[in-house]
């Protein structure tokens, strides 16, 4: 995890976005500005940024999830208790 930080607003629709936080993976891939999410059954999820409309990147599930718990542990916690 290079940076992480709540989210300024969490936004209006369903999916409020908890934190954005930036990441490196295996030392040769850095990822920027990606977006922890909380569905309306509180699970995290991770999103790349969107470019003109278009995400700029997916993940397969797995690394999905890894970035996800990364995220969440970075945060202490305060991941699970947003907006509750």
């Amino acid at each position: 995890m290079l940076s992480i930080a709540p989210a300024a607003s969490s936004g209006s629709g369903r999916f409020p976005c908890v934190a954005v936080f930036d990441a490196e993976i295996g030392g040769t891939l850095r990822l920027y500005n990606l977006r922890l999410l909380r569905s309306p059954d509180g699970r995290h999820l991770t999103y790349a940024p969107a470019v003109q409309g278009k995400r700029c990147a997916t993940f397969a599930p797995e690394l999905a999830d890894q970035l996800t718990a990364a995220a969440t542990a970075a945060l202490g916690g305060r991941a699970a208790d947003d907006g509750r």
